[in-house]
């Protein structure tokens, strides 16, 4: 396929819920069992965010070329989010921006947010959302220079039609396919729809495979060109065609 596996939904922490114990060790396994090239790893620490940042940053480090840094901050600490992402973009050499506007309480449409959007417009990076795919048209549009990732491409069928009807209106939002279940056809309905430079392979790993979503890819009915854009080529332009370099 000659492009690199680019996961772009990966967890890292303790989740004791699903069996998973911060195992980074057996995270690299289950990416080479996969044959995963990097994943996109971000902390969701709710109450003390550059401590979750500092832990990515360790893994990258620890296991260079194999993991992209994405920065994790929240609203309910303001005068923390900006130094927040400045220290990440500049010195951890982060990539990206994880939101998760469940955990907070607040709609994207909040305008607590506003802060986060502007530096990434500015910085003209990613973020991805775990959030209804409804504001991601409008958010896009105003900040036009950002990415706009719709993590799980908006989840169930009538997330996903939304995802696509939103995707197909700007250039700027991309739909990312992981989820713990799909119809047939599913994944063909994202790329037939949005597109195949819309649509980025994520895991959700460490909470499931990163072989079961990378293969409902893989057996879909795509040509070997959308394939590639989908596993790994999409993700190489909007990351950085350095992103795997060892850092």
């Amino acid at each position: 396929m000659m492009v690199p596996v680019i996961d772009l939904h990966g967890h890292i922490g303790a989740w004791p819920q699903y069996g998973w114990d911060d195992d980074l060790p057996g995270l690299v396994a289950s990416m080479d069992r996969a044959g995963v090239d990097a994943v996109c790893l971000f902390y969701m620490t709710q109450s003390d965010a550059p401590r979750g940042n500092d832990v990515t940053a360790e893994a990258c480090r620890r296991s260079p070329g194999r993991f992209i840094g994405f920065a994790f901050v929240t609203p309910h600490y303001p005068e923390e989010m900006v130094p927040e992402l400045e220290r990440c973009f500049d010195r951890l050499d982060m990539r990206g921006i994880k939101l998760y506007p469940r955990y907070t309480k607040l709609p994207l449409t909040a305008p607590e947010w506003q802060p986060i959007f502007a530096f990434a417009n500015e910085r003209g990076v990613p973020l991805i959302i775990h959030a209804p795919p409804d504001p991601f048209l409008g958010l896009a549009q105003q900040y036009p220079r950002a990415s706009w990732i719709i993590a799980h491409a908006g989840g169930g069928p009538e997330g996903r039609a939304k995802s696509v009807q939103v995707a197909r209106q700007v250039p700027n939002i991309f739909l990312e396919i992981c989820s713990s279940s799909r119809n047939l056809g599913s994944i063909e309905q994202l790329v037939r729809g949005a597109g195949a430079d819309r649509v980025l392979y994520g895991s959700d790993v460490a909470l499931f495979s990163p072989a079961l979503q990378l293969g409902r890819i893989m057996t879909a009915d795509l040509t070997p060109e959308e394939k590639r854009l989908v596993v790994g080529g999409n993700a190489l332009r909007l990351l950085g065609e350095d992103v795997l370099q060892a850092r």
